[in-house]
């Protein structure tokens, strides 16, 4: 019988595997990264798991998440783990009916995330000016302009699934700029206007065009003598751009979150000796 409970020991075999999520990995995790771990799946077995930093003795605090830390898959956010750190995540397996154990330990180095958000737009022109006559005696010409169309488009990259961003615009004396609307990937805008609101996108986190369309107070000869009263900028910028499960993960750099577009059509004006 003992050669026996000896040689079941030897067969239970643990091993560790992870799951892969664009450039975030299981051995190389994003900063606030969630990834699953799983042990080889043996019946009558139970598990259980640990997290280590460093060694196998120190515990990472609430730099580490681990949930489900009983049964043969475990998920482990990486909330605040130290990029660059080796942290070491264990399993030991019970084999129930005969009490043996087996362990396997999987090395971690969490690494800075690359998901970043880049942002492209195409410079618009003005619709065609509408003139009109006043009422006032003599009667002096009113230029609607229209509206201009700036479509903004948010490509990310190495996101985990779904992302989220801020965005801003500043305003303008005479300009408005309306509450966007969204193409390409599906989403959602929260707490939106022409100035500022907050995109969701799907699950599917692919890019997305946010299309603004930007209006103005109709001018005059006297408010416009030069032609150039329809000039504006429209200088986009986005921020608390997050990623991963609960939105955990950051953008790194954030070098590109800004983008300006300068608006402008040709300063026509009339002048005469």
């Amino acid at each position: 019988m003992k050669k026996l409970i000896f040689l079941v020991c030897l067969l239970v075999g643990v091993g560790i595997s992870t799951n892969v999520l664009a450039q975030s990995t299981g051995t190389s995790p994003y900063v606030g990264a969630t990834h699953t771990y799983s042990a080889a799946d043996h019946a009558g077995s139970t598990y259980a798991w640990y997290v280590y930093k460093g060694d196998l003795s120190t515990s990472p605090g609430a730099e580490v998440d681990l949930t489900d830390g009983t049964s043969r898959v475990a998920s482990i956010q990486w909330t605040t783990a130290v990029v660059g750190t080796d942290y070491y995540v264990k399993v030991i397996e019970t084999v129930t009916a005969t009490g043996c154990t087996n362990t396997k330990v999987l090395r971690v180095r969490p690494v800075a995330s690359a998901f970043d958000v880049a942002i492209t737009a195409d410079v618009p022109c003005w619709t065609a000016v509408t003139v009109s006559l006043d009422a006032a005696t003599p009667k002096e010409p009113i230029y609607a302009h229209g509206s201009a169309t700036i479509a903004y488009t948010f490509t990310p990259t190495n996101n985990q699934g779904a992302y989220k961003f801020t965005y801003a615009i500043p305003t303008k004396t005479d300009f408005t700029w309306a509450t966007p609307t969204i193409t390409g990937d599906a989403g959602t805008l929260s707490g939106a206007s022409g100035n500022g609101g907050t995109f969701t996108s799907t699950a599917g986190g692919g890019a997305v065009t946010l299309t603004f369309v930007v209006t103005r107070t109709d001018l005059t000869n006297t408010t416009d003598a030069t032609g150039a009263g329809a000039d504006f900028d429209s200088n986009l910028t986005i921020s608390t751009v997050k990623t991963g499960t609960s939105f955990a993960i950051s953008e790194t750099s954030g070098a590109d979150n800004v983008k300006n577009i300068a608006v402008t059509r040709p300063h026509t004006a009339i002048t005469t000796p």
